[in-house]
């Protein structure tokens, strides 16, 4: 009996769990692509239930003869789709061994029932989370309200159905958070794949947010006709200053002066006399804001200027050399942040088993000794299984689960590769991915010490420190490993 569930675009059945009467254990993992099974596919559609009494022979499961039912002595199958929506979401499996077998009505009828109970139970999950979800916007909306309804200066959207009002107090430092120079380059670079992007701005999501909102505020980026983000020509103009100088500070005190959102405090960074308690009632009485919350955008405010009224550099009549370090290490961690995107962007396009093929290279080169590749149908959430043999002799085996996605792993697949972790007492599981993981997964992966989640950038700088695909350059710069000569 299994239970096998579609992926978003229905053409990828994967085993959510199989049980082995014989046996009596259980398993998940395993794949079936519609591209080898079309016409199988095709039947979930629109069937009720497949009872097929040949399964070998019968054109509805003969697909599968030579591939499943021979090497495992299935002859006849009892399948029914589980739908939600009325679009089908997995399939109910139950395979018969030894003879033939005619399948009874109340079998049928019972399976059948089984897939609408499942779909009940999707259905209930699907609605629990809309609820869950309904309600946090619902508190979100009425903790708004009260503010909105008071509020003069812009309120802008940050993320889909959250607002923000454009005075973001979580930023440590004022160029850094501010200016967003790091961010602005970035996008001049066309560096967009996000796990890359995070990693070289330093930051997590949620102050990725505040970058990009602080940059579009003080114009230094915008969104074009596509909806990408692009830089402005103040942007361009920021990044020709050198970084603390004063032209710098120029550029920033005009963008403060352009920033429609910070029209209110024009008087304030024309040098109104202005100190915290005053300005902190102000910002209350102009937005709403808790006089915590004030404060502390208060705080930045007075950052802010600060910043820009800073004075320029005295000169002392004696030799004044810039420092071109920082200019190197910006230049150095965006050139890296590119050829990350560039290899992760290439690794989505060669084939799932060249994926495995160079995680496996990359075991090798880290010194570990047989090393199998057994990705594919069947692999049971495992891709490629290796040893670490320490000083004294003693082998550790490790499971590696390779992933290779754009969007955010989830926890479905940290839970996967962590039954096959406990089941089969691996001393090791890895679980690499070309994308990042999501918040869920982080957490379900952090109760067990002996599960490692790679993310892209990271897997790119392990690749490169072991010379597979990539070496270090003698700048700390990431770049192509020279093909050997044959």
């Amino acid at each position: 009996m299994g239970a096998w569930l579609f992926n978003a675009d229905r053409t990828v059945l994967a085993a959510a769990d199989v049980y082995d009467a014989a046996t009596r254990a259980h398993s998940s993992g395993s794949r079936l692509d519609r591209g080898d099974f079309p016409n199988y596919f095709r039947l979930l559609v629109d069937a009720r239930v497949i009872a097929v009494r040949d399964a070998c022979r019968d054109p509805r499961s003969a697909e599968f003869a030579d591939i499943y039912f021979a090497p495992h002595g299935v002859v006849s199958t009892l399948d029914a789709p589980v739908r939600w929506q009325g679009a089908p979401v997995g399939v109910l499996c139950c395979e018969h061994t030894g003879t033939l077998r005619s399948w009874r009505d109340d079998e049928i009828s019972f399976i059948a029932s089984l897939a609408d109970a499942v779909s009940l139970a999707f259905e209930a999950d699907r609605r629990r989370e809309a609820e869950r979800a309904l309600a946090q916007k619902l508190v979100l909306i009425e903790a708004q309200q009260s503010a909105l309804l008071r509020l003069t200066a812009p309120v802008l959207e940050v993320w889909d159905g959250v607002l923000a009002v454009p005075l973001t107090g979580g930023f440590d430092a004022a160029r850094r958070a501010v200016l967003a120079d790091a961010l602005v380059a970035a996008i001049r670079d066309g560096i967009v794949h996000a796990a890359t992007l995070l990693e070289l701005l330093q930051v997590d999501h949620r102050h990725f947010s505040y970058y990009r909102q602080a940059a579009r505020i003080l114009g230094v980026v915008e969104f074009n006709v596509r909806g990408e983000l692009c830089v402005t020509s103040l942007g361009q103009r920021l990044l020709a200053t050198g970084e603390g100088s004063q032209d710098e500070r120029e550029v920033f005190a005009e963008a403060i002066g352009l920033a429609r959102a910070l029209r209110p405090f024009a008087s304030f960074f024309a040098g109104e006399p202005l100190d915290l308690g005053t300005l902190t009632r102000r910002l209350v009485v102009l937005t709403g804001l808790s006089r915590t919350t004030a404060e502390r955008r208060a705080q930045t405010l007075i950052k802010w200027r600060r910043y820009v009224q800073k004075p320029g550099a005295e000169k002392t009549g004696g030799l004044d050399l810039s420092d071109p370090a920082p200019q190197i290490e910006a230049l150095v961690a965006r050139h890296n942040a590119l050829v990350k995107q560039q290899t992760l962007l290439w690794l989505m396009q060669v084939e799932p088993s060249k994926f495995e093929a160079i995680v496996a290279e990359l075991l090798r080169a880290m010194g570990y000794v047989d090393v199998v590749e057994r990705g594919g149908p069947g692999d049971g959430g495992v891709d490629v299984v290796a040893c670490r043999v320490d000083a004294w002799g003693h082998r550790a085996e490790i499971a590696v689960q390779a992933k290779r996605y754009s969007a955010p792993v989830g926890r479905r697949f940290v839970d996967e590769l962590l039954g096959a972790f406990r089941r089969q007492r691996y001393a090791e599981a890895l679980l690499v991915t070309t994308s990042e993981f999501s918040a869920q997964a982080v957490q379900a992966a952090s109760g067990e010490p002996n599960l490692k989640l790679v993310d892209g950038p990271k897997f790119v700088d392990m690749l490169a420190a072991h010379g597979v695909l990539l070496q270090v350059g003698r700048f700390g710069e990431l770049k192509r490993q020279p093909t050997r000569a044959s």
